[in-house]
């Protein structure tokens, strides 16, 4: 199984927008196993209704991984 790690080279998009997609709500649902799913929403206030963006599926390993270059992206420590 591969180690999960934060990748700082080139990554190649493939046909999607460089851009991305708009999304302004995440959860992430964890499993008994060592799995997560991270799902990336748009919620619509006036409808109270989220619609699934994209879903990720990704080992729980990675996710202290993701909250490390998230404090980092935004300046802060990350955990230690």
């Amino acid at each position: 199984m591969p180690i999960a790690r934060h990748l700082d080279q080139p990554v190649h998009l493939g046909d999607q927008s460089p851009a991305g997609v708009f999304s302004n709500a995440f959860r992430i649902l964890c499993s008994g196993d060592d799995q997560c799913v991270l799902e990336f929403l748009v919620f619509s206030p006036s409808e109270q209704k989220a619609y699934v963006i994209r879903r990720v599926q990704l080992r729980l390993e990675l996710v202290p991984l993701i909250k490390d270059q998230i404090a980092l992206a935004l300046g802060l420590e990350p955990s230690r």
